[in-house]
């Protein structure tokens, strides 16, 4: 048995801020969201990023690190506090997307201990540790300091004793405070260590209870109130020096509470301490003959409830639980302070709610504070208990209110106000887009029907809004308000905004009131928080409510926009334009916006109307007119129109206009339409010409790929989903050049009047052509065998018969090529595979131009042959104490398996995969698991779907699918030293047994730290047999060569998913019911 196994279990009933204790005082701490939403989303990049997240390269030496401790010998052996501090580390180490960090530890090394000098794990042990980085690692962690030159400081101050350390001795080895890369990355600039050594032992015959001086937690003056031995004439055991024939009495463990009654029913803060607890019980399990230690908890007891009195555990319930013993400090366990004469105390500071331990109740129990045996022990010494009560609840329920800072005379062209929601409620659950998280509710501001309130069934059409915000408990930026919680069920909240008539004008309803309101979010109707506050608008002369002309205003025709009033041009002849006739104009919105439509959270449709295309669309017979100076307008009919979430998400986007108001500038309007609501026109997209490509000649203009930019009124058409700024699809226009007509401003997307007599324009024009390949690297080259994408313009409208040729020995890569009516050639091909490396140039010939691409191809790589791998075996049993603890009588709980033989370990079959016999790489993956259950099921972890990928000839990696409650991923879980077990090999089969299985990262983590990284699993044995030859693949081919694992950085990234979300599982059943819960 391992000193891994001596430890107490762990609780999966924990948050990642735990209770702190000499080890950690120092350490920073971020709160659950932090390191949930920070893992999240690394996850998600690593998954995008893929294999090119691999690669851990630092961005700085960290030459000229060091690292120094406050104290490094005459340590005092029962316990000592020292200071590590580090400067001028290197912080820039990466893991794929994260930031590695580095480890700071307190243990042994071996003579040849640093990583980057190719030493294994075993070189190394510690008893003390703690992640250096930027974020919290949801384990001990202390957070660095970077200087003005990028470079971490960091100090950390750790309580040490020389039992726990010598626990971890290595043979040979060197005690010292050391330094190492953290995640796996090798970081031999931040390998630095420290020696250390504790005083020598005392001389036999010394007495160290002779002077209780000496150690501040023996002192039994220190208390007065909770001590009887403060006066030492009183207690002829506080000195077993002063009268060496007097038999030293033993102590009274005494257990105290610092309030105990009118708790806080919402959340109170509570200490309990207890003195001179009995520490000479010895355990029955997990580690027979080892101290006890004793368990505080609070909870609910029958009135018979102690184990001494034989009361069974029902007579006990708990929400809250510490094991108190003598070796760790991290919870669910509380290192007690030895006062050396077979007592000792404790204190525990924790928090406790009504609710969760409500959810604990007995029937006709009593909530207490109490203390029992633990480890099997019963001890009737340390049973004590404090009752304890909370105030009583308030029985009036608060009733929302929503108030408008002004409601009235509200300044047309814009006004700033606040909405201000006392005590909405926040019970209600969504349905999406996460079913189940809490829905919160909208607040807009817009028009409402007389019956608008989705609990009396009003449809989303009896209500808009040009101003919204969802208001919840997560996001504070737009289009997300983050509510104050007020801790009883209901939330504040507070909202400033501007808004202007006009805005809302463009949304109003026939009969419809201008309001504030609120209404459920996230697919729950919430009528309680269903609330309205009517606005008006101050009136002005002549002002024209809804938009109409009332007369006397712009005679002539309409004019949005106020440019050119009648459009007449003032003073002078009109200049000559040309009409633009048969346009097209090509754009797809965004296509992270299109893919979101149809997900299953939106659960939308695009349609289209009078536009061809499945995203991105073309639209086509655009009309408008170019000015000599190059200045343009074109109009298009015709739109697109997205729904989702039931009809809540109605948006329109129609008769696009693109005006050229630059050389290098143009803008995007269209007309936008919300649910219902009047269409009005948006400058959707400032357009940036100078970064698209351009050509043009006597008959066209064209520019593709042209870069569109979201303006502020484009973000308030997407109701802030967008923020400004935010890129859109690129945009591709073409404008035919057609008779001269007289230049104005089109405003509306009509047709523009072609005159009889048509002029050639005398501008120069530009017939540069599009020249774009798509695919090639940096230095502009492509593998043999690789598919490239090139896109050319300048042909005619509609050309046909291009070829595409590979030169210098000329090979057709493609004919009968057609560009589109813009004159635009788009291509994907490949080059072949036996293309000889070096220069070469890529030809395309049209009726009237022949453009060159110069490309380099370099030479494909050899084919790489694997052998298939079928009905292949693999043995495996977890860890035979975790299988012996999950069935022992703490979690007394349950291992069931499913599409594996056997009782522990147990035999998966029927596996496949790849094996490269050469290079002694592949991998093979096998169906079926194993469900370990225990602690009335807050113990529930299922290790299912093994991959074991040999990278070579000594080593491999074990990958499983680990689930909870809370989800599922796949983690790295061991490492597998092959050259360690016995391998066998034939022309049609390979197999190792017995092969030593090492705890990862990624696997301590799933284990939730109770077993160690480095710490032994149970041994591994396997069988590939081998079958015809494929191709092989990344686990089989030159990456398996090259030493790279996908699986290790990926499943550590997703053993931190698993674990924030098991984190917040149970920090939610911790506040719903569920109470603190040992783990093996």
């Amino acid at each position: 048995m391992t000193g891994t196994d001596r430890r107490p279990p762990r609780a999966t009933d924990r948050t990642i801020a735990r209770d702190p204790g000499p080890e950690r005082e120092t350490m920073h701490r971020g709160t659950r969201t932090r390191a949930w939403r920070a893992v999240t989303s690394a996850l998600v990049a690593l998954v995008v990023g893929g294999a090119s997240a691999l690669a851990a390269t630092p961005a700085v030496a960290a030459e000229g690190a060091t690292l120094t401790v406050s104290q490094t010998t005459g340590l005092d052996p029962a316990g000592a506090t020292i200071t590590v501090t580090g400067e001028n580390f290197n912080p820039n180490f990466t893991q794929g997307p994260y930031t590695a960090g580095f480890y700071a530890q307190i243990g042994w090394l071996a003579p040849t201990w640093r990583p980057s000098e190719g030493a294994a794990s075993t070189a190394r042990s510690n008893a003390y540790n703690v992640a250096v980085e930027d974020t919290t690692t949801g384990g001990a962690y202390v957070g660095w300091t970077i200087g003005e030159d990028g470079l971490a400081d960091f100090t950390w101050t750790v309580t040490i004793d020389k039992a726990a350390l010598d626990a971890v001795a290595i043979d040979g080895g060197q005690l010292a405070v050391f330094t190492v890369g953290g995640k796996g990355v090798v970081q031999a600039g931040n390998e630095k260590s420290v020696p250390i050594a504790f005083a020598a032992a005392e001389e036999p015959g010394t007495d160290p209870g002779t002077d209780p001086g000496t150690d501040p937690g023996t002192d039994p003056g220190t208390d007065p109130g909770t001590d009887p031995g403060t006066d030492p004439g009183t207690d002829p055991g506080t000195d077993p020096g002063t009268d060496p024939g007097t038999e030293p009495e033993p102590a009274t463990p005494t257990l105290a509470v610092s309030q105990s009654t009118g708790l806080d029913p919402a959340g109170a803060q509570i200490t309990v301490t207890g003195t001179n607890y009995d520490t000479s019980a010895v355990a029955q399990y997990p580690v027979p003959g080892a101290p006890a230690g004793f368990y505080a908890q609070i909870g609910w007891l029958a009135e018979t409830w102690q184990p001494s009195q034989n009361a069974p555990s029902s007579a006990r319930t708990n929400a809250y639980s510490r094991w108190v013993q003598d070796a760790n400090d991290a919870a669910p366990y509380l290192k007690w302070s030895d006062n050396g004469d077979g007592t000792a105390d404790f204190t525990w500071t924790v928090t406790i709610d009504k609710a969760t331990l409500d959810a604990k109740a007995l029937a006709g129990g009593t909530l207490a504070v109490f203390t029992t045996g633990a480890g099997g022990a019963v001890q009737a010494v340390n049973e004590h208990a404090v009752p304890l009560t909370f105030a009583a609840e308030p029985t009036t329920p608060s009733t929302p209110t929503l108030a408008v800072s002004q409601s009235t005379g509200l300044d047309p062209a814009g006004a700033t106000i606040t909405v201000t929601g006392t005590n909405y409620d926040t019970s209600a659950v969504a349905q999406y887009p996460v079913p189940g998280a809490p829905a919160g509710f909208y607040a807009q501001i817009g028009w409402l029907a007389e019956t608008w309130q989705p609990s009396q069934n009003a449809p989303s059409s009896a209500r808009t809004n040009a101003y919204s915000r969802w208001v919840q408990d997560a996001n504070d930026a737009a289009p997300y308000l983050k509510w104050s919680d007020n801790g009883d069920g209901t939330a504040d909240f507070t909202w400033t905004v501007t808004i202007d008539k006009a805005t809302l004008d463009a949304k109003a309803l026939a009969g419809g009131t201008l309001a504030v309101f609120t209404t459920g979010a996230g697919g729950a109707v919430q009528a309680v928080n269903e609330h309205a506050v009517p606005l008006t608008f101050a009136t002005t002369g002549g002002e024209n409510p809804g938009g109409e002309n009332p007369g006397g205003e712009n005679p002539g025709g309409e004019n949005p926009g106020g440019e050119n009033p009648g459009g007449e041009q003032p003073g002078g002849e009109q200049p000559t334009c040309v009409a633009i006739t048969g346009g097209t104009f090509s754009w797809g919105v965004r296509e992270s916006f299109r893919s979101y439509i149809t997900s299953p959270i939106a659960a939308g449709t695009i349609s289209t109307t009078g536009v061809t295309g499945t995203g991105p669309w073309t639209w086509s017979a655009g009309t408008g007119q170019v000015a000599k100076d190059g200045l343009a307008t074109a109009v298009w009919s015709g739109g697109v129109r997205f729904t989702g979430h039931e009809g809540e998400l109605d948006l329109t986007f129609a008769s696009p206009e693109v005006r050229v108001t630059g050389a290098t500038t143009a803008s995007l309007i269209m007309s936008v339409t919300s649910g219902t609501a009047a269409p009005s026109r948006v400058e959707v997209a400032t357009l940036d010409l100078s970064r698209g490509t351009s050509t043009s000649d006597a008959t066209r203009i064209t520019y593709a790929g042209v870069p569109a930019t979201l303006t502020a009124a484009g973000s308030t058409a997407f109701a802030g989903f967008y923020a400004a700024g935010a890129p859109l699809d690129p945009i591709t226009f073409s404008l035919p050049l057609g008779a001269a007509t007289e230049c104005g401003t089109p405003t509306t997307p009509t047709t523009p009047t072609v005159p009889t007599d048509p002029t050639t324009p005398t501008t120069p024009v530009d017939t540069t052509p599009v020249r774009e390949v798509q695919g090639l690297s940096e230095q502009g080259s492509v593998v043999a065998g690789g598919e490239l994408t090139l896109t050319a313009g300048g042909f005619g409208a509609g050309e046909g018969g291009i070829r595409l040729e590979l030169h210098s020995d000329p090979v057709v890569l493609a004919s009968g090529l057609t560009a589109d009516a813009a004159g635009v050639l788009a291509v994907t091909f490949t080059i072949p595979a036996s293309t000889p490396a070096g220069a070469h140039t890529l030809v395309l010939i049209g009726a009237n131009q022949t453009l060159e691409f110069p490309i380099t191809v370099t030479a494909a790589q050899p084919t790489c042959v694997a052998r298939a791998v079928s009905g292949a075996s693999f043995t495996w049993g977890v860890r035979d104490s975790f299988r012996t603890y999950v069935t022992g009588p703490i979690a007394n709980g349950s291992i069931s398996a499913s599409g594996v033989s056997g009782s522990g370990p147990w035999t998966w079959s029927g596996g496949s995969g790849r094996y490269n016999t050469t290079a002694a790489a592949g991998a093979t993956s096998w169906d079926g698991g194993v469900h370990f259950t225990g602690h009335s099921g807050q113990l529930d972890l299922t290790f299912s779907d093994p991959t074991v990928r040999v990278t070579s000839a000594s080593s491999a990696t074990l990958t499983m699918t680990v689930t909870s409650p809370s989800g599922s991923s796949r983690v790295a879980l061991a490492t597998l030293a092959l050259s360690s077990g016995s391998a066998s090999s034939g022309a049609n089969q390979v197999s190792w047994s017995g092969v030593p299985a090492t705890l990862t990262q990624a696997g301590a983590t799933v284990f939730e730290g109770f077993y160690q990284a480095g710490a032994a699993l149970d041994p591994v044995s396997f069988t590939l047999p081998l079958g015809a030859e494929v191709e092989c693949d990344a686990a089989s081919g030159s990456l398996a060569t090259t030493g790279g694992d996908p699986s290790g950085p990926l499943g550590y990234a997703a053993a931190l998913l698993l674990f924030g979300a098991l984190l917040t599982a149970v920090g939610y059943r911790r506040r719903r019911s569920a109470g603190a819960v040992a783990l093996a």
